[in-house]
């Protein structure tokens, strides 16, 4: 699979995490052994609730991808705008829309966009999503029914919880804890989530940026394929570099 191909599905199979937020309901929190020491906190430290649900906000963050033993790398970028609130699947939630672009010059390769809304203080609720591309007249609609109740935010370092989403109805995602780690754009505070699903199979981990939630760093483990990482060379939240 190539590179940009690998880019997209990571996309759709983890669009519950990409959206300012991550998680569903489905099993209790099931607790297990981190793979590395954590901190104590619970994973609403991960996220900026408020973000989703403000109209204005937005992302920029440049990426940097190569698979595991090949000397080529993908450049990409993905930014993300919030709109709303609008009406989705009979229910109003805030848009979030995030677009990638691919090479030099920048060309439209994927857009999706997510429509939820904070429901609580430690929950947010996901009604679905609609994704194409720049050469698509009509966007693909995945409408979740009954709405998926995001409860990732309550989670403690080595607790998970199952999600069922209709483009990924087999994942689990761990709460790691929170790490330092250095990407190109930098050294920051992330928080590592592992994403494991069999439907379709594949292994993701993921670093969100500390107190927004936005991703940093992702590495994708999948049969038959090379490792893929994916590291942010530029960041930028709400305009301004973190």
């Amino acid at each position: 699979m190539s590179m940009t191909a690998r880019r997209l599905a990571a996309l759709a199979a983890a669009a519950s995490l990409a959206a300012c937020g991550g998680g569903g309901v489905g099993d209790p929190a099931n607790p297990e052994t981190p793979s590395e020491p954590g901190s104590a906190s619970t994973a609403a430290v991960c996220y900026d609730a408020q973000l989703g649900d403000s109209p204005g906000s937005s992302f920029r963050v440049a990426f940097r991808s190569f698979s595991e033993g090949d000397s080529e790398t993908l450049d990409y970028v993905d930014v993300g705008s919030v709109a709303g609130p609008v009406d989705f699947n009979g229910h109003q939630a805030y848009e979030t829309t995030v677009t990638t672009f691919f090479g030099t010059p920048e060309a439209v390769t994927g857009v999706y966009r997510y429509y939820g809304r904070r429901t609580g203080t430690a929950e947010r609720t996901d009604y679905g999503l609609t994704y194409g591309t720049d050469a698509d007249t009509v966007f693909t609609t995945l409408p979740e029914e009954p709405p998926v109740v995001d409860t990732t935010y309550a989670l403690e370092p080595g607790q998970s919880v199952a999600l069922h989403y209709s483009h990924t109805p087999n994942l689990r995602v761990t709460f790691k804890g929170i790490e330092q780690i250095t990407v190109p754009a930098g050294t920051y505070q992330a928080c590592r989530l592992q994403l494991d699903s069999t439907t379709p199979d594949y292994s993701n981990t993921h670093w969100l940026l500390v107190g927004t939630g936005v991703l940093i760093k992702e590495v994708q483990t999948s049969p038959g394929d090379a490792d893929w990482t994916a590291e942010a060379t530029a960041i930028e939240v709400n305009g301004r570099r973190p």
